[in-house]
């Protein structure tokens, strides 16, 4: 059952999320992209701290970064400017930017302080491959360490992931109700 319920988060997690932020990326939308990655992580980490509640959200995120991502990532700098600035007013307050670009150029300059503008730039197409490196190493980890797969079992039991967007079609009967 355990390995089932991983397979199924695996799939899940990648189906249910991945598409729209490609769709972001494609028409150029970095900071939709970079909210809908922050949001992953987010999730990625109350996964891995085994508390589903939504207490300690800071201390869960910064530590699933120090874990996974890159040292390039200040932990506590990207979770109050990045994930709080976006997620709760849009609002970097000039201490990062948002450079939508896929020339390489731009990739190498994720996480890099520009030295014109005294802020640091996020690459949401290099945030989003690092986004996907950190989902599968934890996925590793929630594989081969029992203490990551406990966390994982706490929170999969409280909140299995599920698609968050119903179709049109499974709503007739508030159609029929409307005619």
């Amino acid at each position: 059952m355990s390995n089932n319920a991983i397979e199924r988060f695996t799939f899940r997690f990648r189906a249910y999320t991945y598409r729209s932020i490609r769709l972001c990326l494609q028409e150029k939308e970095g900071v939709a992209a970079s909210i809908l990655l922050c949001c992953l992580i987010d999730l990625l980490a109350t996964f891995r701290s085994g508390e589903p509640d939504k207490s300690f959200n800071k201390r869960k995120y910064t530590a699933f970064l120090q874990r996974y991502f890159p040292s390039s990532y200040s932990p506590n700098d990207f979770y109050a400017f990045v994930r709080c600035g976006l997620l709760h007013g849009l609002n970097m307050e000039n201490e990062y930017t948002i450079l939508c670009n896929e020339q390489e150029w731009a990739k190498e300059a994720h996480m890099q302080l520009d030295p014109k503008r005294h802020v640091r730039i996020i690459n949401p197409f290099v945030l989003f491959q690092d986004v996907d490196e950190a989902f599968k190493k934890y996925m590793h980890d929630v594989r081969h360490k029992i203490d990551v797969q406990k966390a994982f079992f706490i929170v999969h039991k409280v909140f299995p992931l599920k698609r968050q967007q119903t179709s049109w079609r499974k709503m007739k009967h508030f159609r029929s109700k409307a005619c």
